[in-house]
């Protein structure tokens, strides 16, 4: 079950942990897609986030957020990189 929608407000995200992107007043979303996967609700979807106005705005994140929605919490590890190498390789080491 996966649903697409351009430019919409993803649901999970009022959920984003702020601290995750860092401060900022205007967002943007470009491709949402949503769905289930065995029982276990996700979406993915591109955004931009920025601080202030015009000119003197700066962009606080810019990229791709995979947000899982879990009945309890779990111990995990946050992964962000500016480089998709960078998580090919983290991940070569976990396995």
């Amino acid at each position: 079950d996966v649903h697409y929608q351009h430019g919409g407000r993803p649901n999970s995200f009022d959920r984003l942990p702020r601290e995750t992107v860092g401060p900022f007043n205007r967002q943007s979303f470009d491709d949402v897609v949503s769905g289930r996967y065995e029982e276990f609700p996700f979406e993915l979807y591109e955004t931009e986030l920025r601080e202030g106005n015009g000119k003197g705005s700066s962009t606080a994140f810019k990229g791709v957020i995979v947000a899982f929605e879990a009945v309890e919490p779990f111990p995990g590890i946050l992964v962000a990189t500016r480089r998709t190498n960078a998580v090919v390789g983290f991940f070569r080491g976990v396995f």
